[in-house]
């Protein structure tokens, strides 16, 4: 065999082999990316009791077919069919004078006043998540994923059937107070109109954005709870297991914890490092699509309370009836039970990640771990800093447990000043 031959046998095995390379690497690429389709599609899955509730008010945050794609433009065309044919018939029922008579009264119309807000707000809602924040909505799902492929949390079939069960859970607590606030609206009133019924749906799609709300809170703070369940089993079995690894297949059935054997020496920290940034990103994400819900969400149910609170002042002293101060105790105590759940799920996430910060303070104090392990966890602590998980609206303030005193504190100063401006009036 000639040099030449050897040279061409060589130069033949060598294009053999970078096929052969390629071929494997787009598999393993093909892998990976139906890894990450499959586990978006499973967190859409444990979202879509809530989503579906959505899509009656015309909210499409995520695509029907294809979770890769953005919305295209026939959706967002039935989206804005959709809502624009709730407003719509909310504003004829509302100033049509054959069907609803002309507001003679400033009662009346302080009365419509906070119905008109709502409506705003949910036009906004729709708006803001279909037509603006596509794009971050489709960054959530991802960042969803991800943080799930880096705690490998496929690996429990059970931690997505929790997760959809608490959807469900919402969904049906959803549906029972719509019913029971529908069903006192009918017996309160004597003469109730057919409009009014216009006026409780486009109310309770606001029940369901802060449903929907909550329910991804609750699966970012599952998250952390994930992170937490690492150290968590590590210093439990730390005394029996000092050099032992993580054991992915050692996840409990019916918990949604990850548990495993679980040694910081061998431990890559930096996994789950990265799987914290993602979170950190990823509750960014979630505060700059809510921004505008919250801030409406406040103020919606701010001036609904003072407007329902001044014209039931006015029906109170002209009828001689409590019925109009039973309706301000109902739905004054509906809207107090959504800004006291939007803030108890915030304040979740500070505790979880508090109780990470604990574990990351153990492992740093701990001299007889390795050196590089406790500066590990030192970094950790200071990603920790970096992304604090704190939900701010618009960077005003935080939204915690603080807030709902807070809240009570600014209604109540107003409802004082109405009460004396009824009294000269």
């Amino acid at each position: 065999m000639t040099s030449v031959d050897v040279e061409r046998s060589f130069s033949l095995c060598t294009h053999k082999l970078v096929g052969v390379v390629k071929i494997l690497s787009g598999k393993m690429r093909h892998k990976q990316n139906n890894s990450h389709k499959y586990l978006c599609e499973k967190n859409i899955m444990c979202m879509r009791p809530l989503l579906a509730i959505e899509y009656f008010y015309g909210i499409f945050r995520f695509p029907i077919n294809d979770f890769f794609l953005h919305v295209d433009i026939r959706i967002k065309l039935l989206s804005l069919l959709i809502s624009s044919t709730w407003v719509t018939s909310y504003f004829v029922f509302c100033f049509a004078p054959l069907t609803r008579p002309v507001m003679a009264t400033t009662a009346d119309f302080v009365d419509e006043t906070g119905w008109i807000i709502i409506a705003i707000q949910y036009l906004m809602t729709m708006l803001i998540l279909v037509l603006f924040k596509n794009k971050t909505n489709k960054i959530i799902v991802e960042k969803f994923a991800e943080i799930d492929c880096a705690l490998q949390t496929i690996i429990n079939d059970d931690f997505y059937s929790e997760s959809r069960k608490d959807a469900n859970k919402l969904t049906i607590l959803y549906f029972v107070s719509c019913i029971l606030l529908t069903v006192f609206a009918i017996t309160l009133e004597r003469d109730f109109p057919i409009q009014y019924l216009i006026y409780l749906v486009i109310y309770f799609e606001r029940k369901i954005e802060v449903f929907m709300f909550c329910h991804i809170i609750s699966m970012l703070r599952q998250r952390i709870l994930v992170i937490n369940s690492y150290f968590e089993h590590f210093f439990k079995n730390r005394r029996t297991a000092e050099e032992s690894a993580i054991n992915n297949q050692a996840w409990a059935k019916g918990s949604i914890k990850f548990i495993g054997q679980v040694s910081l020496k061998k431990l890559k920290m930096q996994k789950l490092v990265s799987a914290y940034n993602n979170v950190g990103e990823l509750c960014y994400s979630i505060n700059s699509v809510s921004n505008v819900f919250l801030l409406m969400t406040f103020i919606s149910a701010f001036i609904y309370i003072i407007c329902t609170f001044w014209s039931s002042l006015y029906y109170l002293k002209s009828n001689k009836s409590f019925t109009s101060l039973l309706r301000v105790i109902v739905f004054s105590s509906a809207e107090l039970v959504s800004i006291s759940s939007i803030s108890f799920y915030c304040e979740s996430i500070l505790v979880a990640k508090n109780r990470l910060k604990v574990y990351l303070n153990k492992t740093i104090n701990d001299y007889s771990l390795p050196k590089h392990t406790r500066m590990q966890a030192k970094s950790f602590l200071e990603v920790t800093l970096v992304w604090p998980l704190h939900i701010f609206v618009f960077d005003m303030f935080p939204v915690n447990l603080k807030l709902i005193l807070d809240f009570i504190s600014v209604c109540t100063s107003y409802l004082v000043i109405v009460v004396q401006i009824s009294h000269l009036m």
